[in-house]
């Protein structure tokens, strides 16, 4: 809501940590923080996609004066604790 209200224009900015994670990474970080014992099985037939993710977030930074106020980390780590919690 902050974001539309600060910058109310059709153009799109990115919300998230200004730090790259190859996608690979970012599962295996997902799979540790929620404590399941899980095995990733990769579709070799399928293209290949995205191996990193990066979001360029100079524009929140700029525009509407936005920074992230956690890391991916920890702000996972909130995310799984929240769901799990939601869910019991």
């Amino acid at each position: 809501m902050e974001a539309t209200e600060k910058y109310a224009v059709a153009d799109p900015i990115n919300i998230g940590t200004d730090g790259e994670i190859r996608i690979k990474d970012l599962v295996n970080l997902i799979i540790k923080l929620s404590g399941k014992k899980l095995a990733v099985h990769y579709d070799l037939s399928k293209p290949e996609g995205q191996p990193r993710k990066f979001a360029d977030i100079q524009k929140a930074k700029t525009r509407i004066n936005w920074s992230p106020r956690f890391f991916l980390e920890d702000g996972l780590r909130r995310t799984i604790q929240l769901s799990y919690g939601l869910r019991r």
